[in-house]
């Protein structure tokens, strides 16, 4: 294999990891409805990802950013199984063992902090699904969140080992979650990026006491990221959640806590503020889509 064979195919690890990262905690942000709030996590991801970008023309650059953590943990990764990605502080740091890594901590790929809240709510949409038909849990993508990752990651290391022992184990370890993702080898797997986020949002709906216009459609999934934005930046969503953050926050106890949001919702009315901002978004949305239609 060529430099620039190896090269294209670190990159095509890379970014797609990147990618798939920044899909796991915007559905996590999402389901979580911290819309709005920068997550210091997704901050630093995408400052990695402006980064790698500039430094585009050379991408194997940053194999000297993951080496020295596969070096230490190289034994546990070749075993196998993620319980090294789930018990160790694992990150790629632009600039690691340089002079400049101090100025750029900042641009940090938090590897074992995502992957572990993809597990988390991968056992949580588990736990959501039981009992339910086999056609829901195939359009859970939450499931295979973890798997993907670790493809991704498994995939960049056979280009980061130095020998060729090692590359072996490491290849039979991504055949293996290719065979489990259901995938053909070396293809892309599908993410499913805001799928999860639309059931969600019903599932939130729901709980809420909303209940959606007959006959009116859920958003699609270029829709759905600025249904959250639209809905959450509207000046009264956000003055009500601001009250009801103010009452909660000097809670004793959980008791206390649960007492307070429940008494918040009633008093900031904030059902009818998301279900009002819920309208006017889905409002905009199909004007926009008739006059797609129309054009």
């Amino acid at each position: 294999m060529s430099s620039q064979e190896t090269a294209d195919i670190f990159d095509k690890s890379m970014r797609a990891l990147i990618e798939h990262l920044l899909v796991v905690m915007e559905t996590k942000e999402k389901l979580e409805l911290f819309v709005g709030v920068t997550n210091p996590v997704v901050k630093y991801l995408r400052k990695y990802r402006s980064i790698y970008e500039k430094t585009s023309n050379d991408p194997l650059e940053h194999i000297n950013y993951i080496k020295p953590w596969y070096n230490k943990l190289r034994r546990k990764i070749l075993q196998g199984g993620d319980q090294w990605l789930l018990d160790e502080t694992v990150y790629i740091q632009y600039g690691a063992g340089t002079s400049g890594e101090k100025k750029a901590k900042e641009y940090r790929i938090m590897l074992s902090t995502i992957y572990n809240a993809a597990v988390t709510m991968r056992d949580k949409k588990e736990k959501q699904l039981e009992g339910c038909p086999d056609e829901d849990w195939e359009k859970a993508y939450e499931l295979n969140y973890p798997d993907i990752i670790l493809l991704h990651i498994y995939r960049i290391l056979t280009i980061v080992a130095d020998n060729e022992e090692d590359r072996k184990k490491l290849q039979e370890h991504v055949r293996t979650l290719e065979e489990e993702l259901q995938i053909e080898q070396g293809e892309a797997p599908k993410s499913g990026g805001l799928d999860g986020i639309v059931g969600a949002a019903t599932q939130m709906i729901s709980r809420l006491g909303i209940k959606p216009p007959a006959g009116q459609r859920m958003p699609t999934d270029k829709e759905v990221t600025g249904l959250f934005e639209s809905v959450f930046k509207n000046g009264k969503t956000q003055e009500a959640i601001t009250q009801l953050v103010s009452g909660v926050q000097n809670s004793k106890d959980v008791p206390e806590l649960m007492e307070n949001l429940l008494k918040g919702f009633k008093e900031n009315n904030l059902t009818e503020t998301i279900t009002e901002a819920l309208s006017q978004t889905a409002l905009s949305a199909e004007m926009s889509a008739q006059q797609s239609s129309q054009q």
